[in-house]
């Protein structure tokens, strides 16, 4: 069986924000529609230099923990979208136990990333340790309807 498919190719634009040149991403983890924290990544394109991951509780105080990635030399500051990315990641974590819901912000726009339902495929832990059992405690599941 032949298909027609005309060949195309597909490029996404390119995006970066004008006050901090740079394309940050806020990752929102959410346990069943309520969103507890989030980290920013920052300087992910500089040459010789680790991507940072700044983590912050839900009312965006920074959080002294570090998960693969240091924290940067500077804290980020608040995106100003961040009550329409808490709306969003609210609506779009509903029924779902844990995911985390990636977005961007340019130039005073949101723009959404992806969902991810296993952040680091669950093999960093946090540093402290402690914050692990934190995550985990945010999680239910859902119990077994079937007996």
């Amino acid at each position: 069986m032949a298909i027609n498919v005309k060949p195309r190719i597909i490029a996404e634009k390119y995006m970066e924000d004008s006050e901090d040149n740079e394309l940050r991403d806020y990752k929102f983890f959410a346990f069943d529609g309520v969103a507890k924290a989030l980290f920013i990544a920052t300087d992910r394109k500089k040459k010789d230099e680790e991507t940072k991951f700044d983590f912050f509780d839900i009312n965006f105080k920074h959080l002294d923990l570090t998960n693969g990635h240091p924290n940067a030399d500077e804290i980020p500051h608040k995106p100003k979208c961040f009550d329409k990315m808490i709306e969003l990641t609210q609506m779009i974590s509903k029924k779902i136990p844990q995911v985390r819901v990636d977005f961007y912000e340019v130039n005073g726009k949101t723009f959404f990333g992806e969902i991810t339902l296993s952040h680091w495929s669950g093999m960093k832990p946090f540093v402290p340790e402690e914050w692990d059992k934190i995550f985990g405690s945010w999680i239910k599941l859902p119990s077994d309807t079937r007996r």
